[in-house]
Order: structure tokens, then C-alpha cells, then sequence
């Protein structure tokens, strides 16, 4: 297991890529429903239940062994009414040496949900400097919120804007190029005013957007949908000398199948889908492993355990080849 020392510190080498330094690990996301199924699975025979929701959140971190925890500002804002209560927050987490960065809704993803899905991608085509406008106007709230979430205690900001599907951009490349760089670019900027590294989260298939990621300055990328066409080691071999990658692992292996016939070979796919991802994604640093999207309700608590302690056996220097009982033992 990692020492609480050592967590934040990985994280740090991970992202600036520091030689011979073991992945650090994360999620995106630990949906409340799934820590409080993993911990009700952990409980059976270790321990009681945790009594509030970050409890439960630090308890899944402490199980699975993860270095970092994504805190997003909208879902923390639902829950704690004010700065000191947020600032409270992280604070928990903080104080158990886990790297926290702050998620937050970037212009695009923004202006997307206020102006409503038709509305947005209409005026896209037909007023482009209409929503730019609108989303400058919003990239001054992010900006705000970025540096509220550091001043409050997190180690890092993660700029989310989900900005394409499967098969691509859900916008022009000559789109983001034109409006949403300079904004990108300005985030960065603050990050680097407020001496904190940060990361750009997006699903699908982002390939051709990775350049323009890329010219932005972003630290690192989270996602890497491996179902979207974008296998990592590709992007490793591209653009990871220079960019911390958060990710990959596809959250569909899992999900327990009604067939129990087959669980032997699912965890064995399981484990050389782990074993490639590290393989392809590790040397040289800047990768921190973890699956593409979070952990949501529905999700086996003993895949996900199983999934994280081998990578906790590749950290370690021990053989990959670990039967699925002996790390349950």
C-alpha cells in the first residue's frame, strides 16, 4: 500500500514525468452509490460503514488504494452551502495526503447546457461570435471557480468539456481553433499563475482535437476512451513525452455478467486488459492509471478491487500473472 506521504508526491512525478517513479493511481469519478455498494462488498467481513459521504468517498480511496480524488465544483457546491464549508471539504481530503483536483465545467460544456442542446449547435453554425461571446462570459466564472477550488486546498484543475461522441467532434476542429483556444489558453495561464498543473477531461474521439489540446498547454488528458477509438498507446507514443494521460481503462469490463459461466474468462480479459494498458501506457512516466469515466453505480465492487490491487502488484515490482482469488484473499 501506498504511505499517505507518498500519495501526493506520486501524483507530482507521474504528471511531470519524473524517471523510474511508479504510476500514481485515480478516477474521475466515485459516484455515491457505488462507494456505498463497494464499502456494504467491503464490509461483509473488514468493516462497518462510513458515516457521511466523504467518509465513504475516503474510504474508497483508502481500499483501492488511489493516490487522487476528482472533486467536481458543481456536485460539491450541491452539498456544501458555503466557501468555508467547501474549503472544509477538500480539506478532508487533503489531510489524508491525497492529491485533489478540482473538476470544473469548461466554456464550451457550459454554454452547452445553459443555451440547450439545439439552440447551442444552431448557433454554432449560424452565430459562431454570438457564442463566443457567451462563452468568454462564462470562462470568466471558471476562471474564478479554478482559483477558488486551489485557494481551498486542491493540488490541481481539470478543465471538463465533453466535446465529442464516438466517431468525433461534436464541433469543428476550425471551430475550437477559432473560439475555444484563447479560452483554453487563458485557463492555463491561470494555472500556471496559481502554480498548479491542469488537466482537460473529454469523451469520445478526440483525436483530432489533441493537437489543439496540446498547443493550449494543458498538463495532462483525462479519458481516453478506449470504445471511442482512442488507444493509448497511439496517444502515448504521440503526445505522452509531454502529457500526463489519466485513464483508459474500459469501465464495461467491469460490469458483472448474468452469465457466471463466463466469470473466469471475463477476469481473465480483465487482467490482460490491465496488464496491456500498463504495459503500452507506464514507461517513461506521465500515465495515471484508472478507467476512462469513474466509478458509477452498477459496477462490480469485486472487479474494480480486483482491477486496482494488480495494479498495485505492477507498482510493486511483483509478477502481473495474479490469480483473481489470490488478490481477493
Amino acid at each position: 500500500m501506498n504511505s499517505p506521504t507518498d500519495r501526493i508526491r506520486r501524483v507530482y512525478d507521474a504528471i511531470n514525468g519524473q524517471a523510474g517513479a511508479p504510476f500514481a493511481k485515480g478516477e474521475l469519478v466515485i459516484e455515491r452509490a457505488f462507494a456505498r455498494a463497494f464499502l456494504e462488498w467491503v464490509a461483509v467481513e473488514k468493516a462497518p460503514s462510513p458515516a457521511t459521504p466523504e467518509d465513504s468517498l475516503l474510504a474508497c480511496c483508502r481500499h483501492l488504494n488511489l493516490d487522487l480524488i476528482c472533486l467536481h465544483a458543481d456536485e460539491v457546491r450541491k452539498h456544501c452551502p458555503g466557501p468555508a464549508d467547501i474549503g472544509r471539504y477538500i480539506g478532508r481530503f487533503v489531510q489524508q495526503r491525497l492529491f485533489v483536483f478540482w473538476v470544473v465545467s469548461g466554456p464550451y460544456q457550459t454554454a452547452s447546457r445553459r443555451m440547450g442542446f439545439d439552440d447551442f449547435y444552431l448557433n454554432c453554425a449560424d452565430h459562431p461570435e454570438a457564442v463566443f461571446a457567451k462563452m468568454s462570459e462564462i470562462s470568466g466564472d471558471i476562471l474564478r471557480e479554478a482559483a477558488f477550488g486551489v485557494k481551498s486546498g486542491a493540488h490541481g484543475i481539470m478543465i471538463a468539456e465533453d466535446i465529442a461522441h464516438a466517431r468525433g467532434l461534436l464541433v469543428s476542429p476550425r471551430f475550437v481553433k477559432t473560439f475555444l483556444m484563447p479560452l483554453w489558453m487563458e485557463q492555463v495561464k491561470t494555472a500556471r499563475h496559481l502554480k498548479v498543473p491542469v488537466f482537460f477531461h473529454s469523451d469520445g474521439n478526440i483525436d483530432s482535437l489533441l493537437p489543439l489540446i496540446t498547443a493550449a498547454g494543458f498538463d495532462g488528458l483525462q479519458c481516453i476512451e478506449p470504445g471511442a477509438s482512442m488507444p493509448i498507446g497511439k496517444v502515448k507514443s504521440t503526445y505522452g513525452k509531454k502529457r500526463c494521460l489519466m485513464g483508459n481503462l474500459d469501465p464495461s469490463l467491469l460490469i458483472d455478467r448474468p452469465e457466471p459461466e463466463n466469470e473466469k474468462g471475463d477476469y481473465r480479459r480483465l487482467s490482460e486488459t490491465v496488464r496491456s494498458l500498463i504495459s503500452e501506457a507506464s514507461p517513461g512516466g506521465r500515465f495515471i492509471f484508472g478507467t476512462c469515466s469513474g466509478l458509477y453505480e452498477g459496477l462490480s465492487p469485486e472487479r474494480v478491487f480486483f482491477m486496482h490491487r494488480l495494479a498495485d502488484e505492477f507498482n510493486s515490482g511483483r509478477s502481473a500473472q495474479v490469480a483473481r482469488d489470490e488478490i481477493l484473499i
